[in-house]
């Protein structure tokens, strides 16, 4: 194995063509994702592993031809997602490198169609409202498990609109943060306001802004406040699901 640290986003980039290919086993989605992080890599004959730093893990993003997952420095985190009908030779790998499972998620869509408005007064969060959206977001969220942005991220995505909000006299209720137009990556209603109907109107509100296209969520599998908002807002389960494996 050959550590290749750091080199940036472009000449991590530049490798990543070479391992693409049939058979390849990989939780990168977007080449795109990875331009604003602090970034480092290992390359073995067999996989490109790319390591995200955040405060206490990193975060794996993987590339992989043949095994064995090789040690990487530090604690890693990684999410493997798992299509209908995988064999979850990806999972075997991780597992027999000492990797242990920490969260399940699952895949919520959910069609093309009408809903109903939002029933609160729902706003897009501002940039000046980085720190108590950021502060709302870490109260509610597993710090690993939880996908949360980085300021860098969480400051571009309120400068173009992605985060919806209801605020209270006290500050931020809840928060939806979007990834585009047809993804939900984080809904979270404060404690104090919960059972008020808030992440209802906060999911309406994203629909309408969809224009009540087709959308999706992962949430996780036994989150049950989450599945009972989701379901009742038209999302249904698709079959795609997710473990976070995590080796300290």
């Amino acid at each position: 194995m050959r550590m290749v640290s750091p080199t940036g986003f472009d000449g991590i980039a530049a490798l990543i063509p070479k391992y693409m290919g049939p058979g390849l086993m990989t939780n990168l989605s977007d080449v795109s994702s990875l331009r604003r992080e602090e970034l480092s890599a290992c390359k073995t004959n067999g996989g490109l592993y790319i390591l995200r730093r955040r405060e206490g893990y990193s975060l794996l993003t993987f590339l992989i031809k043949s095994g064995p997952v090789p040690e990487l420095p530090g604690t890693v985190v990684t999410e493997l997602v798992a299509r209908p009908g995988d064999r979850g030779e990806a999972a075997e790998l991780f597992e027999s490198a000492g990797y242990h499972k920490l969260l399940r998620r699952v895949r919520l869509t959910r069609p093309a169609g009408a809903a109903d408005g939002p029933g609160k007064a729902v706003y897009k969060a501002s940039p000046s409202e980085l720190s108590e959206v950021d502060r709302l977001l870490r109260s509610c969220f597993d710090p690993v498990t939880g996908c949360l942005p980085s300021k860098d991220e969480l400051s571009l995505d309120l400068a173009e609109g992605k985060v919806f909000a209801v605020s209270v006299a006290n500050g931020l209720a809840g928060v939806l943060r979007a990834s585009g137009r047809r993804e939900i990556r984080q809904l979270c209603v404060g404690e104090p306001y919960r059972g008020r109907g808030i992440a209802g109107a906060l999911v309406e509100a994203f629909l309408a802004e969809n224009g009540n296209g087709r959308c999706s969520v992962w949430t996780g599998s036994e989150n049950a406040a989450a599945l009972a908002v989701y379901k009742k807002h038209g999302f249904s389960a698709d079959g795609y699901t997710s473990t976070v494996f995590i080796k300290r």
